[in-house]
């Protein structure tokens, strides 16, 4: 449920197009902190 909030929203996108990608990342900044917000919570 929180996740799909996250994705409706934007956040991880919004967060990624702040913060910048580059092409060696793994994992974006974005899906860092949306991972902390669900560790967060649950």
């Amino acid at each position: 449920m929180v996740t799909g909030i996250i994705d409706e929203i934007g956040i991880e996108r919004k967060i990624n197009e702040l913060i910048g990608e580059k092409a060696t990342e793994k994992v974006t900044v974005g899906q860092v902190v949306k991972g902390m917000v669900l560790n967060g919570l649950g």
